[in-house]
């Protein structure tokens, strides 16, 4: 008889390219003049060293399979390059006059970071992980609005300041040479992420 009583254990994961400690310096300074510059608009802030950039978000999924991404992974990184790219600007998700997410662009080889992305849809999705059906655009993601259902005027043409202000982050370099499989795990103060897997791309 099979045991009914066995537990499923399920681990929220997500696959990102994780960023070097010089940038993630840099993105503290960055969200500490942001602070200034938006404070009194309510955002909860993302921990510095947690900022990365996600190429796939997997959700909860069973424990027993965290081999199987590994196995992806690994396959792709053994033949995959490291990528150029840089900081860019500020933005906000879907729009400013009613922000969701505040992000921080990209610049650099984004084409081979979009084919990476797709690779990885194709070769999940082989091993049973649906495809994100949502257009990739690559961001680090800094903050996130607490009100969702639109801010005031005034809030608003802070933000349209304040994104002017940082529209030209040009020199903030860095090389991609990894991909990690990431667990993340709910807490008030902000996701806790813990890598389960390090895959060094090819120099």
């Amino acid at each position: 008889m099979g045991n009914w009583n066995a537990i499923v254990v399920k681990l929220r994961l997500f696959i990102a390219i994780t960023l070097p400690d010089p940038l993630l310096c840099t993105l503290q300074s960055i969200q500490q003049d942001l602070r200034e510059e938006l404070r009194g608009i309510p955002i909860r802030w993302v921990r510095t060293e947690g900022i990365h950039l996600t190429l796939k978000f997997l959700g909860d999924v069973e424990e027993s399979r965290v081999d199987d991404i590994r196995q992806c992974i690994v396959e792709i990184a053994s033949v995959w390059h490291s990528m150029r790219l840089a900081l860019r600007a500020i933005g906000v998700f879907p729009s400013i006059e009613r922000p969701r997410i505040l992000w921080c662009g990209l610049d650099g080889e984004l084409e081979r970071v979009s084919q990476l992305q797709e690779v990885l849809e194709v070769r999940l999705e082989t091993i049973g992980f649906p495809r994100e059906p949502r257009l990739f655009k690559p961001h680090l993601t800094l903050g996130r609005f607490r009100r969702y259902t639109g801010i005031s005027v005034q809030s608003v043409e802070t933000i349209k300041f304040t994104m002017n202000e940082f529209s030209d982050l040009c020199g903030n370099r860095f090389v991609a040479g990894s991909i990690r499989l990431i667990k993340s795990e709910l807490d008030p103060l902000g996701s806790i992420y813990t890598t389960l897997v390090t895959t060094t791309l090819q120099s």
